[in-house]
């Protein structure tokens, strides 16, 4: 019975230490997985970071090579002022008005005031008239010239009207297009004076203005060197 008791011991004591033995790798082997997921992770938190760092890089060298090419505008642009045309000064680029005279020619005539001459009929002569014959037809015709000089010379009044009329609509057109030319040429150089002072105070809005203005072959309104202004 005793050694029949002591086998049975014996058998426990084996099962236990196989549980633990089988606990202890299952620890073993969850530790194991732990660690291989912690040095996955870290593996992909470097790599995230090392494309990060990649794609800052190259946005780096995108907006440098953009710096450079600006750069590299801004000194041909700078050639381009020095080794081109005698830079336009401020004083030549002001606008004056000259007044024009307004040519009144085909207002300034008038047309002829009718004769009675051109519709008087001819009086009868010869023995008629000595006789008296034809006297009546005469006095018609007279009366009827006589309406149509009066038809003419009122044409003739209102032709006159509409000429003086129209004079003074072209005189007062005229001397508006004067006033309206002498205040564009006061606003342009109005403007002008500002962009003088502008340049002189080395604005780079001005400076910049000029440069584009001299590579695209215009002229605009400011100088590199600013000779009488």
């Amino acid at each position: 019975m005793a050694q029949r008791g002591s086998g049975r011991g014996n058998d426990h004591q084996r099962q236990q230490q196989a549980l633990r033995r089988a606990q202890e790798q299952r620890a073993r082997q969850a530790e194991r997985e732990r660690k291989a997921a912690e040095t996955a992770s870290k593996r992909q938190e470097r790599e995230r970071k090392a494309a990060y760092q990649e794609q800052q890089a190259e946005q780096a060298q995108v907006r440098t090579i953009g710096v450079e090419h600006e750069v590299e505008q801004l000194g041909q642009l700078l050639r381009n002022a020095l080794v081109g045309d005698p830079p336009t000064t401020f004083e030549r680029r002001r606008r004056t008005h000259t007044p024009r005279k307004l040519d009144e020619r085909p207002w300034s005539r008038p047309e002829p005031s009718p004769r009675w001459e051109e519709f008087a009929p001819p009086e009868p002569g010869g023995l008629a008239a000595v006789l008296g014959l034809g006297r009546k037809r005469y006095e018609a015709e007279v009366a009827e010239a006589r309406v149509r000089f009066g038809e003419a010379q009122d044409r003739h009044r209102r032709a006159e009207e509409k000429r003086l009329a129209t004079l003074e609509r072209k005189r007062a057109e005229h001397r508006q297009a004067e006033a309206q030319a002498l205040d564009e040429a006061a606003a342009f150089n109005g403007k002008l004076d500002e962009k003088r002072e502008a340049y002189r105070a080395g604005e780079p809005a001005a400076v910049e203005a000029h440069l584009k203005g001299v590579a695209q072959g215009r002229d605009p309104g400011i100088s590199l060197v600013c000779v009488g202004c």
